[in-house]
């Protein structure tokens, strides 16, 4: 029996030796798994006379970086403190991959505390120059077969994307996946497909949005229909914020690999929203920033609408709480300006009165049935020909368009020829250049739809009978999204209020007025002793 002490004094050098084991998968079962390389490890020291001390183990860890294993961070601190004598590996690829890494490691432990690294497999000694200088070869084409590998398997996942598959990650609420019956590393492959339940949600959720209904007031119709997200909680308002920007619910998949430029790819996934409402919703969000409504517990129906006469800014809605015993406060509408900097003396206007006197204007002058078919086949008559101005922006579009995919091509082909310091230069162009097409693509087809769009007299009607039918609403979510359909603004003078009526039936062409797309507009104009002769 070979007797060992801390002092080092024994009958015959015993030399102590760790074991380092690194693999890169939980499930990893090939001929590298961890039950095989301990027991060829043991079997070597055993072979060589060494003293089993430990087995440090890195579980699913890469090989290319050192950083975040804490096995090996272990391993080197022990080292300093002298626990052991040798390093003993299965192979050296299952423990470096990056040459300096490896070189800078096997240096350092040598250097400082004079352990060297050992292979079972590769019998390599990098103590001496001979040693080193094939043990930097053998780093070396370590890495290369492992950047030539992770190549292959992010062209695969390249290909893959495009190809529709699922790659791993978050589905999308109103989708689910199903097999294809294909294999992929003894894994079925899958791919995207519609859960029509949940799509239904979605569709519902754009639809209200585009029709001018605010987050809160659809976050509240999703609670009454119980309607549970991917996490098991009530849909809330910024998953429905997630929702609204995803390009996947129209088909399009967005999908970056490392080494190559950002996917953008249409109908790469079944869609479930119409590309009009999506570009209309998409105009929304730019304007309002999809952000979340100012929890109140009294709801402004006009805000955003309402603009100041002396300083042109926005009237926002406050409550004023009476003193009086048994005297209720009452909601009113003020100049931001005024509340905030105190530079402005506009008047402020009584919520009530003023949602009233625009109800009373909108049944007056917009919905009674005769003011409806005179306001339909006045739009109807403004659709005779296309705008000049829609025309120049078409082909200005097209004209950016034929360049941009030039650009593409000459940068695709340089891309190819490039070293690879320029290799990650050009990726990015690519990447610009390709969400720019997208851009460009997504404006045409809606200029497109511009053009192409059929207005009819019925459809004018029926858009305005729905507005009549919500106008007698008691719900103020409801009442706000005629009041943004019907309201251009209105502007509060200190002797009179002007409101700004507007019919523009089709959202998804709403953005385009200033090029003349068919419209109908009036203003009316009261005199605030009219509206409150008890106003001061």
């Amino acid at each position: 029996m070979i007797i060992y002490n801390d002092k080092h004094e024994e009958t015959r050098q015993v030399i102590r030796a760790v074991v380092y084991i690194r693999f890169s998968s939980h499930k990893q079962q090939d001929s590298f798994s961890i039950e095989y390389q301990q027991e060829e490890c043991l079997r070597y020291l055993e072979a060589k006379g060494y003293k089993f001390v430990k087995f440090y183990i890195d579980e699913a860890k890469t090989a290319k970086e050192t950083a975040g294993r804490e096995a090996l961070e272990e391993m080197l601190f022990d080292a300093g403190r002298n626990k052991f004598d040798r390093i003993v590996v299965f192979s050296f690829s299952r423990s470096f991959r990056n040459t300096r890494d490896a070189l800078n490691t096997n240096h350092e432990l040598y250097s400082k505390y004079k352990i060297p690294i050992e292979s079972v497999i590769e019998p390599i000694d990098l103590t001496t120059a001979h040693g080193k200088f094939s043990g930097t070869n053998l780093f070396a084409m370590h890495e290369l077969q492992s950047d030539i590998t992770a190549a292959h398997v992010r062209s695969g996942m390249y290909v893959a994307a495009k190809q529709g598959y699922y790659l791993g990650g978050y589905v999308p609420f109103g989708y689910g996946l199903y097999e294809t019956g294909e294999l992929t590393r003894g894994k079925a492959r899958k791919k995207y497909c519609v859960n029509e339940e949940e799509a239904q949600i979605v569709k519902l959720i754009f639809e209200m949005y585009a029709n001018d209904y605010s987050l809160n007031y659809i976050r509240d119709e999703m609670i009454k229909r119980n309607v549970i997200a991917r996490k098991g909680n009530v849909m809330s308002i910024q998953t429905m914020c997630r929702i609204l920007r995803n390009p996947f619910y129209i088909g399009t998949r967005e999908y970056q690999i490392q080494g190559y430029e950002k996917l953008f790819l249409e109908g790469a996934v079944p869609a479930i929203i119409d590309v009009d409402i999506w570009n209309t919703v998409q105009q929304k969000n730019k304007a309002n920033a999809l952000a979340a409504p100012r929890k109140t517990k009294r709801f402004y129906a006009l805000t955003g609408k309402i603009f100041c006469a002396a300083c042109n800014a926005h009237y926002f809605g406050m409550y004023k709480t009476q003193k009086q015993d048994n005297i209720d406060g009452y909601a009113y509408y003020t100049c931001s300006t005024k509340k905030t900097y105190h530079t402005c003396k506009a008047k402020n206007i009584r919520k009530d009165i003023l949602e009233a006197y625009c109800i009373e204007q909108i049944k007056k002058h917009v919905l009674t049935p005769d003011k409806i078919k005179e306001i339909a086949a006045f739009i109807v008559s403004q659709t005779d020909s296309t705008p000049d101005l829609l025309i120049e922006e078409r082909d200005s579009a097209e004209k950016r368009k034929r360049v941009v995919m030039d650009a593409l091509k000459q940068i695709e082909v340089k891309k190819i020829e490039a070293n690879e310091a320029m290799q990650e230069v050009y990726s990015e162009m690519i990447a610009d250049y390709s969400k720019e097409l997208t851009a460009l693509n997504e404006k045409l087809s809606r200029l497109e739809t511009i053009e192409t769009t059929v207005i009819s007299a019925e459809l004018v009607e029926q858009y305005l009978q729905d507005c009549a039918l919500n106008i007698e609403s008691n719900d103020p979510h409801v009442l706000k999204s005629v009041f943004d359909k019907l309201i251009d603004k209105i502007v509060i003078h200190d002797d009179k209020v002007e409101l700004f009526l507007l019919v523009f039936p089709y959202p998804h062409i709403r953005d385009n007025a200033p090029q003349g797309q068919p419209c109908w507009t009036l203003c009316a104009e009261v005199k605030r002793k009219t509206l409150n002769p008890f106003e001061r």
